[in-house]
Protein backbone atom coordinates (compact mmCIF):
# COMPACT_ATOMS: atom_id res chain seq x y z
CA UNK A 1 0.00 0.00 0.00
CA UNK A 2 2.87 2.35 0.86
CA UNK A 3 4.46 1.69 -2.52
CA UNK A 4 1.16 2.46 -4.29
CA UNK A 5 0.82 5.76 -2.38
CA UNK A 6 4.40 6.70 -3.21
CA UNK A 7 3.83 6.00 -6.90
CA UNK A 8 0.65 8.10 -6.75
CA UNK A 9 2.53 10.99 -5.14
CA UNK A 10 5.31 10.76 -7.71
CA UNK A 11 2.83 10.78 -10.57
CA UNK A 12 0.99 13.78 -9.10
CA UNK A 13 4.28 15.68 -8.69
CA UNK A 14 5.26 14.92 -12.29
CA UNK A 15 1.86 16.02 -13.63
CA UNK A 16 2.02 19.22 -11.59
CA UNK A 17 5.46 20.08 -12.95
CA UNK A 18 4.27 19.41 -16.50
CA UNK A 19 1.21 21.63 -16.05
CA UNK A 20 3.21 24.56 -14.71
CA UNK A 21 5.97 24.07 -17.29
CA UNK A 22 3.36 24.28 -20.05
CA UNK A 23 1.87 27.47 -18.58
CA UNK A 24 5.34 29.01 -18.49
CA UNK A 25 6.34 27.92 -22.00
CA UNK A 26 3.05 29.21 -23.46
CA UNK A 27 3.72 32.67 -21.98
CA UNK A 28 0.61 32.54 -19.78
CA UNK A 29 2.58 32.30 -16.53
CA UNK A 30 5.24 35.03 -16.34
CA UNK A 31 5.30 36.04 -12.66
CA UNK A 32 7.90 34.07 -10.68
CA UNK A 33 6.00 34.37 -7.38
CA UNK A 34 2.80 32.96 -8.92
CA UNK A 35 4.86 30.23 -10.58
CA UNK A 36 6.39 29.23 -7.24
CA UNK A 37 2.96 29.15 -5.62
CA UNK A 38 1.50 26.96 -8.36
CA UNK A 39 4.43 24.54 -8.10
CA UNK A 40 4.03 24.40 -4.30
CA UNK A 41 0.28 23.61 -4.15
CA UNK A 42 -0.85 20.16 -5.41
CA UNK A 43 -4.12 20.72 -7.28
CA UNK A 44 -5.37 17.15 -6.84
CA UNK A 45 -5.77 17.66 -3.07
CA UNK A 46 -8.60 20.08 -3.93
CA UNK A 47 -10.18 17.64 -6.39
CA UNK A 48 -10.22 14.39 -4.37
CA UNK A 49 -12.82 12.60 -6.52
CA UNK A 50 -11.17 13.59 -9.82
CA UNK A 51 -8.53 11.50 -11.58
CA UNK A 52 -4.94 12.77 -11.41
CA UNK A 53 -4.82 13.18 -15.16
CA UNK A 54 -7.93 15.37 -15.16
CA UNK A 55 -6.88 17.31 -12.07
CA UNK A 56 -3.66 18.40 -13.81
CA UNK A 57 -5.08 19.25 -17.21
CA UNK A 58 -5.55 22.91 -18.13
CA UNK A 59 -9.32 22.73 -17.86
CA UNK A 60 -12.06 23.87 -15.50
CA UNK A 61 -13.47 20.98 -13.47
CA UNK A 62 -17.14 21.24 -12.35
CA UNK A 63 -17.50 20.08 -8.75
CA UNK A 64 -21.15 20.75 -7.87
CA UNK A 65 -24.26 20.48 -10.02
CA UNK A 66 -27.85 21.60 -9.51
CA UNK A 67 -30.45 20.27 -11.94
CA UNK A 68 -27.59 19.20 -14.19
CA UNK A 69 -26.05 22.71 -14.26
CA UNK A 70 -22.63 23.40 -12.73
CA UNK A 71 -22.83 25.85 -9.82
CA UNK A 72 -19.25 25.49 -8.58
CA UNK A 73 -16.00 24.42 -10.19
CA UNK A 74 -12.22 24.48 -10.02
CA UNK A 75 -11.20 27.20 -12.48
CA UNK A 76 -8.92 26.50 -15.42
CA UNK A 77 -5.30 26.76 -14.18
CA UNK A 78 -4.31 29.16 -16.97
CA UNK A 79 -7.15 31.51 -15.95
CA UNK A 80 -6.13 31.16 -12.30
CA UNK A 81 -2.60 32.19 -13.24
CA UNK A 82 -3.80 35.18 -15.29
CA UNK A 83 -5.99 36.53 -12.48
CA UNK A 84 -3.36 36.04 -9.78
CA UNK A 85 -0.87 37.94 -11.91
CA UNK A 86 -3.42 40.72 -12.36
CA UNK A 87 -3.95 40.78 -8.59
CA UNK A 88 -0.24 41.44 -7.94
CA UNK A 89 -0.10 39.98 -4.42
CA UNK A 90 2.93 40.63 -2.20
CA UNK A 91 4.00 38.99 1.09
CA UNK A 92 2.26 40.38 4.17
CA UNK A 93 -0.89 41.53 2.36
CA UNK A 94 -4.48 41.03 3.52
CA UNK A 95 -6.58 39.40 0.79
CA UNK A 96 -10.31 38.73 0.49
CA UNK A 97 -11.50 36.06 -1.94
CA UNK A 98 -15.18 36.08 -2.94
CA UNK A 99 -16.13 32.51 -3.80
CA UNK A 100 -14.11 29.73 -2.12
CA UNK A 101 -14.90 26.93 -4.57
CA UNK A 102 -12.56 24.02 -3.88
CA UNK A 103 -10.14 26.18 -1.88
CA UNK A 104 -7.37 25.85 -4.49
CA UNK A 105 -7.22 29.56 -5.35
CA UNK A 106 -7.19 30.45 -1.64
CA UNK A 107 -4.28 28.03 -1.17
CA UNK A 108 -2.30 29.83 -3.87
CA UNK A 109 -3.13 33.18 -2.25
CA UNK A 110 -1.90 31.80 1.08
CA UNK A 111 1.43 30.92 -0.54
CA UNK A 112 1.67 34.40 -2.07
CA UNK A 113 0.97 36.39 1.13
CA UNK A 114 3.35 34.27 3.21
CA UNK A 115 3.42 33.79 6.97
CA UNK A 116 2.78 37.49 7.70
CA UNK A 117 -0.23 37.80 5.39
CA UNK A 118 -3.92 36.98 5.78
CA UNK A 119 -6.37 35.29 3.41
CA UNK A 120 -10.13 35.26 4.00
CA UNK A 121 -12.38 33.37 1.59
CA UNK A 122 -16.14 33.84 1.70
CA UNK A 123 -18.52 31.24 0.23
CA UNK A 124 -22.32 31.40 -0.04
CA UNK A 125 -22.89 27.63 0.09
CA UNK A 126 -22.12 26.17 3.53
CA UNK A 127 -21.40 22.67 2.15
CA UNK A 128 -18.94 24.02 -0.42
CA UNK A 129 -17.34 26.18 2.28
CA UNK A 130 -16.82 23.13 4.51
CA UNK A 131 -15.27 21.18 1.63
CA UNK A 132 -12.86 24.06 0.97
CA UNK A 133 -11.88 24.08 4.66
CA UNK A 134 -11.22 20.34 4.56
CA UNK A 135 -9.09 20.62 1.43
CA UNK A 136 -7.06 23.47 2.89
CA UNK A 137 -6.50 21.50 6.11
CA UNK A 138 -5.31 18.54 4.03
CA UNK A 139 -2.89 20.85 2.24
CA UNK A 140 -1.68 22.29 5.56
CA UNK A 141 -2.51 25.87 4.59
CA UNK A 142 -4.20 28.22 7.11
CA UNK A 143 -7.01 30.13 5.40
CA UNK A 144 -10.13 31.51 7.09
CA UNK A 145 -13.12 30.25 5.09
CA UNK A 146 -16.37 31.92 6.15
CA UNK A 147 -19.93 31.28 5.03
CA UNK A 148 -21.93 34.23 3.77
CA UNK A 149 -23.02 36.28 0.77
CA UNK A 150 -19.85 37.46 -0.92
CA UNK A 151 -21.62 40.56 -2.23
CA UNK A 152 -21.33 41.94 1.30
CA UNK A 153 -17.63 41.18 1.57
CA UNK A 154 -16.30 40.38 5.04
CA UNK A 155 -15.99 43.61 7.05
CA UNK A 156 -14.60 41.87 10.16
CA UNK A 157 -11.16 41.56 8.58
CA UNK A 158 -11.18 44.72 6.44
CA UNK A 159 -9.48 46.69 5.03
CA UNK A 160 -7.98 44.45 2.35
CA UNK A 161 -4.98 45.17 0.17
CA UNK A 162 -6.42 42.91 -2.52
CA UNK A 163 -9.89 41.54 -3.31
CA UNK A 164 -10.45 38.83 -5.90
CA UNK A 165 -13.84 37.65 -7.15
CA UNK A 166 -13.91 34.14 -8.61
CA UNK A 167 -17.35 34.19 -10.28
CA UNK A 168 -18.69 36.48 -12.97
CA UNK A 169 -20.49 39.58 -11.69
CA UNK A 170 -22.77 42.03 -13.49
CA UNK A 171 -21.72 44.85 -11.17
CA UNK A 172 -19.13 45.69 -8.55
CA UNK A 173 -20.41 45.51 -5.00
CA UNK A 174 -20.11 48.77 -3.00
CA UNK A 175 -19.05 46.62 -0.02
CA UNK A 176 -15.93 45.46 -1.88
CA UNK A 177 -14.89 49.02 -2.58
CA UNK A 178 -15.65 50.14 0.98
CA UNK A 179 -13.50 47.30 2.37
CA UNK A 180 -10.60 47.98 0.01
CA UNK A 181 -7.50 49.75 1.31
CA UNK A 182 -6.79 53.13 -0.31
CA UNK A 183 -3.96 51.69 -2.40
CA UNK A 184 -5.70 48.34 -2.92
CA UNK A 185 -6.78 46.51 -6.06
CA UNK A 186 -9.86 44.50 -7.01
CA UNK A 187 -9.85 41.77 -9.65
CA UNK A 188 -13.27 40.63 -10.86
CA UNK A 189 -14.69 38.89 -13.94
CA UNK A 190 -17.18 41.50 -15.12
CA UNK A 191 -20.05 40.86 -17.53
CA UNK A 192 -21.10 44.10 -19.18
CA UNK A 193 -23.72 43.65 -21.89
CA UNK A 194 -22.36 40.25 -22.84
CA UNK A 195 -18.73 41.40 -22.84
CA UNK A 196 -16.90 39.36 -20.19
CA UNK A 197 -13.41 40.20 -18.97
CA UNK A 198 -11.31 39.81 -15.86
CA UNK A 199 -10.64 43.40 -14.83
CA UNK A 200 -8.22 44.72 -12.23
CA UNK A 201 -9.37 48.03 -10.74
CA UNK A 202 -7.48 50.59 -8.66
CA UNK A 203 -8.73 53.81 -7.08
CA UNK A 204 -8.35 57.12 -8.90
CA UNK A 205 -9.88 59.70 -6.61
CA UNK A 206 -13.60 58.99 -6.39
CA UNK A 207 -13.57 56.59 -9.33
CA UNK A 208 -12.04 53.21 -10.16
CA UNK A 209 -9.85 52.71 -13.22
CA UNK A 210 -8.84 49.49 -14.92
CA UNK A 211 -5.18 48.55 -14.98
CA UNK A 212 -5.62 45.53 -17.25
CA UNK A 213 -8.29 43.34 -18.81
CA UNK A 214 -8.21 39.69 -19.88
CA UNK A 215 -10.91 37.73 -21.75
CA UNK A 216 -12.60 35.14 -19.54
CA UNK A 217 -15.68 33.00 -19.04
CA UNK A 218 -16.94 32.29 -15.53
CA UNK A 219 -20.07 30.97 -13.88
CA UNK A 220 -22.22 33.74 -12.47
CA UNK A 221 -22.22 34.72 -8.82
CA UNK A 222 -24.80 32.55 -7.06
CA UNK A 223 -26.75 35.60 -5.90
CA UNK A 224 -27.12 36.64 -9.57
CA UNK A 225 -28.43 33.28 -10.82
CA UNK A 226 -31.99 32.08 -11.37
CA UNK A 227 -35.06 32.62 -13.50
CA UNK A 228 -37.24 35.70 -12.94
CA UNK A 229 -40.92 35.39 -13.98
CA UNK A 230 -42.18 37.86 -16.61
CA UNK A 231 -45.67 36.44 -17.00
CA UNK A 232 -47.63 33.28 -16.35
CA UNK A 233 -45.54 31.10 -18.66
CA UNK A 234 -42.36 33.09 -19.27
CA UNK A 235 -39.21 33.88 -17.34
CA UNK A 236 -35.99 35.74 -18.00
CA UNK A 237 -32.40 35.20 -16.88
CA UNK A 238 -29.10 36.99 -17.38
CA UNK A 239 -27.69 40.43 -16.74
CA UNK A 240 -29.91 42.60 -14.54
CA UNK A 241 -32.82 40.18 -15.06
CA UNK A 242 -34.28 41.02 -11.65
CA UNK A 243 -34.14 44.75 -12.33
CA UNK A 244 -35.48 44.57 -15.89
CA UNK A 245 -38.19 41.93 -15.33
CA UNK A 246 -41.14 44.31 -14.61
CA UNK A 247 -40.39 46.38 -17.74
CA UNK A 248 -39.90 43.23 -19.86
CA UNK A 249 -43.26 41.88 -18.68
CA UNK A 250 -44.97 45.08 -19.88
CA UNK A 251 -43.29 44.88 -23.29
CA UNK A 252 -44.19 41.22 -23.76
CA UNK A 253 -47.85 42.05 -23.18
CA UNK A 254 -47.78 44.00 -26.44
CA UNK A 255 -47.67 42.81 -30.05
CA UNK A 256 -44.22 42.25 -31.59
CA UNK A 257 -43.10 43.35 -35.03
CA UNK A 258 -40.76 41.27 -37.19
CA UNK A 259 -37.36 42.69 -38.05
CA UNK A 260 -35.13 41.05 -40.64
CA UNK A 261 -31.50 40.68 -39.53
CA UNK A 262 -29.01 40.83 -42.38
CA UNK A 263 -26.21 38.99 -40.59
CA UNK A 264 -25.92 36.69 -37.56
CA UNK A 265 -26.26 38.68 -34.34
CA UNK A 266 -23.40 36.66 -32.79
CA UNK A 267 -21.03 38.37 -35.24
CA UNK A 268 -22.12 41.74 -33.88
CA UNK A 269 -22.12 40.78 -30.18
CA UNK A 270 -19.23 43.03 -29.00
CA UNK A 271 -20.50 46.02 -30.99
CA UNK A 272 -24.04 45.50 -29.73
CA UNK A 273 -22.72 45.40 -26.17
CA UNK A 274 -20.89 48.68 -26.62
CA UNK A 275 -24.05 50.14 -28.17
CA UNK A 276 -25.88 49.43 -24.92
CA UNK A 277 -27.66 46.17 -25.80
CA UNK A 278 -27.99 43.74 -22.88
CA UNK A 279 -28.22 40.02 -23.75
CA UNK A 280 -30.75 37.94 -21.83
CA UNK A 281 -32.39 34.54 -22.11
CA UNK A 282 -36.17 34.39 -22.40
CA UNK A 283 -37.63 31.09 -21.22
CA UNK A 284 -40.97 29.67 -22.35
CA UNK A 285 -42.14 27.48 -19.49
CA UNK A 286 -43.81 24.26 -20.60
CA UNK A 287 -45.78 21.56 -18.81
CA UNK A 288 -43.85 19.21 -16.51
CA UNK A 289 -41.26 21.93 -15.94
CA UNK A 290 -39.79 21.84 -19.47
CA UNK A 291 -38.16 25.07 -20.61
CA UNK A 292 -37.47 26.41 -24.09
CA UNK A 293 -34.82 29.16 -24.17
CA UNK A 294 -34.66 32.02 -26.66
CA UNK A 295 -31.96 34.66 -27.04
CA UNK A 296 -33.34 38.08 -26.09
CA UNK A 297 -31.72 41.52 -26.37
CA UNK A 298 -32.71 44.51 -24.24
CA UNK A 299 -32.15 48.06 -25.51
CA UNK A 300 -33.24 51.43 -24.20
CA UNK A 301 -32.79 54.92 -25.60
CA UNK A 302 -34.69 58.19 -25.98
CA UNK A 303 -37.44 56.37 -27.89
CA UNK A 304 -38.04 54.08 -24.92
CA UNK A 305 -37.22 50.45 -24.11
CA UNK A 306 -37.41 47.52 -26.49
CA UNK A 307 -36.86 43.78 -26.34
CA UNK A 308 -35.75 41.77 -29.37
CA UNK A 309 -36.38 38.02 -29.27
CA UNK A 310 -34.53 35.86 -31.78
CA UNK A 311 -37.02 33.73 -33.67
CA UNK A 312 -36.67 30.05 -34.52
CA UNK A 313 -35.71 31.45 -37.92
CA UNK A 314 -32.35 33.10 -37.03
CA UNK A 315 -32.68 35.80 -39.69
CA UNK A 316 -35.88 37.12 -38.10
CA UNK A 317 -36.09 38.93 -34.77
CA UNK A 318 -39.35 39.81 -33.04
CA UNK A 319 -39.14 43.27 -31.48
CA UNK A 320 -41.39 44.46 -28.64
CA UNK A 321 -41.69 48.11 -27.67
CA UNK A 322 -39.77 51.04 -29.16
CA UNK A 323 -37.21 51.12 -31.97
CA UNK A 324 -34.28 51.24 -29.54
CA UNK A 325 -33.09 47.81 -30.69
CA UNK A 326 -33.16 48.81 -34.36
CA UNK A 327 -31.21 51.99 -33.51
CA UNK A 328 -28.59 50.01 -31.57
CA UNK A 329 -28.32 47.41 -34.33
CA UNK A 330 -27.72 50.09 -36.95
CA UNK A 331 -25.08 51.69 -34.72
CA UNK A 332 -23.35 48.33 -34.19
CA UNK A 333 -23.37 47.52 -37.92
CA UNK A 334 -21.90 50.92 -38.75
CA UNK A 335 -19.22 50.62 -36.04
CA UNK A 336 -18.20 47.21 -37.35
CA UNK A 337 -18.04 48.54 -40.90
CA UNK A 338 -15.89 51.54 -39.95
CA UNK A 339 -13.22 49.85 -37.83
CA UNK A 340 -12.16 46.52 -36.38
CA UNK A 341 -12.69 46.11 -32.66
CA UNK A 342 -9.50 45.61 -30.62
CA UNK A 343 -9.43 42.72 -28.18
CA UNK A 344 -10.56 43.44 -24.63
CA UNK A 345 -6.90 43.42 -23.52
CA UNK A 346 -6.65 46.86 -25.17
CA UNK A 347 -9.78 48.32 -23.62
CA UNK A 348 -9.96 50.65 -20.64
CA UNK A 349 -12.79 50.93 -18.08
CA UNK A 350 -13.58 53.66 -15.57
CA UNK A 351 -16.25 53.01 -12.92
CA UNK A 352 -18.04 55.27 -10.46
CA UNK A 353 -21.10 55.00 -8.18
CA UNK A 354 -24.29 55.22 -10.23
CA UNK A 355 -25.89 58.62 -9.75
CA UNK A 356 -22.64 60.57 -9.55
CA UNK A 357 -21.83 62.97 -12.39
CA UNK A 358 -18.51 62.17 -14.06
CA UNK A 359 -17.20 63.80 -17.22
CA UNK A 360 -16.28 61.24 -19.87
CA UNK A 361 -14.65 61.72 -23.27
CA UNK A 362 -16.75 61.43 -26.40
CA UNK A 363 -16.91 58.03 -28.05
CA UNK A 364 -16.84 55.84 -24.94
CA UNK A 365 -19.65 53.42 -24.18
CA UNK A 366 -21.56 54.12 -20.96
CA UNK A 367 -23.17 51.15 -19.20
CA UNK A 368 -25.14 51.89 -16.03
CA UNK A 369 -25.67 49.18 -13.44
CA UNK A 370 -27.53 49.51 -10.11
CA UNK A 371 -24.36 50.18 -8.07
CA UNK A 372 -21.77 51.40 -10.57
CA UNK A 373 -21.66 53.02 -13.99
CA UNK A 374 -18.94 51.93 -16.42
CA UNK A 375 -17.32 53.97 -19.18
CA UNK A 376 -15.71 51.57 -21.67
CA UNK A 377 -13.09 52.90 -24.07
CA UNK A 378 -12.63 50.19 -26.69
CA UNK A 379 -10.01 52.08 -28.70
CA UNK A 380 -6.56 50.48 -28.89
CA UNK A 381 -4.12 51.66 -26.24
Amino acid sequence: MADANERQDELAAALLERLVDNLVSSGTLRDTAVERAMRAVPRHIFLPVTSLDRAYRDIAVPTHLEAGIAVSSASQPSMVAIMLQQLDVAPGMRVLEVGAGTGYNAALLRELVGADGTVVSIELDSAIAEEARAHLRAAGLPVEVVTGDGAGGWPASAPYDRIIVTAAAFDLSPAWVEQLAVSGKIVAPLVLNGIEASVVFARDGETLVSLSLAPCSFMRLRSSAGLVPVGASRAVSGECAQTLAPRIALLLAGRPRPHAVRRPLDDLKPWLGLAGVTPLTLWQMRQRGARRPRVALWADDASGPSLAVVSVIPQVTLVYGSEAFEHALASAEEAQRVRPLPGVQQWAIRAWPTGQRVETPAGVAIIARPSYTYAIDSSAR
